[in-house]
């Protein structure tokens, strides 16, 4: 449990883990394609909001994660990014 006023880096975007540094790779591969199960198991939802922090770890976007974004939007029929 998190105290109630904790609010985490990443919900920031203020942390970053570039695709580039080696170590980082395999955790961007893993919300990838744990992305991609949970769209093919109808949670749009969930591969969204992973879509979203894959975006928000490294701007740069190596694994394209932009291009997907927006189909999940409309399949968890959330219209609005924020």
């Amino acid at each position: 449990a998190l105290h109630p006023s904790f609010v985490p880096l990443a919900a920031q975007g203020l942390a970053r883990l570039p695709y580039a540094h080696p170590p980082n790779r395999a955790l961007h591969e893993a919300l990838f394609r744990w992305a991609q199960l949970a769209a093919r198991q109808s949670c749009h939802r969930t591969a969204l909001e992973l879509c979203k922090l894959l975006a928000g770890l490294d701007p740069a976007d190596p694994l394209h994660v932009l291009l997907v974004l927006d189909h999940f939007a409309l399949r968890a029929r959330h219209f609005e990014l924020v």
